[in-house]
């Protein structure tokens, strides 16, 4: 196996501002993109397959399949960025993607509980047939 070449911010110098930059910059996407892992990637991938397909039965078919695909696509994604950034900060053991990913989860559970309480209209009066 070919060895890497250092990056310029791998040093045992002080990081330049740059880089220091540059690894602030991946580790607020790395937040970002925690916190999108459970909300935006599954609407988003259920709204994508009730575009492509006609029935409603099909769509949460499909969806029962892609939104899990979409969601260990995406933590592979954040899994690349959190190393590259402890690439970046030329270390071992725990990145930003550790220490949020559980606080993350958290909220997007609040924020499911949020939505289901007061905004989903799906409040049966018990007249309805809930299971067909």
């Amino acid at each position: 196996m070919a060895q890497r070449r250092p990056q310029e911010w791998v040093s045992a110098e002080a990081p330049t501002p740059r880089a220091r930059f540059a690894r602030t910059i991946l580790a607020v996407a790395i937040v970002v993109g925690a916190q999108a892992l459970w909300l935006l990637i599954p609407a988003a991938t259920l709204w994508t397959v009730g575009q492509i397909v006609d029935t409603t039965e099909a769509a949460f078919f499909i969806a029962m399949l892609a939104i899990p695909a979409a969601v260990v696509a995406f933590a592979w994604v954040l899994g690349a960025a959190n190393r590259r950034w402890l690439r970046m900060a030329g270390r071992g053991g725990q990145g930003p993607l550790e220490a949020v990913i559980s606080p993350t989860i958290v909220l997007a559970l609040i924020a499911l509980s949020v939505w289901l309480a007061f905004f989903a209209a799906h409040a049966p009066s018990g007249r309805e047939q809930l299971i067909p």
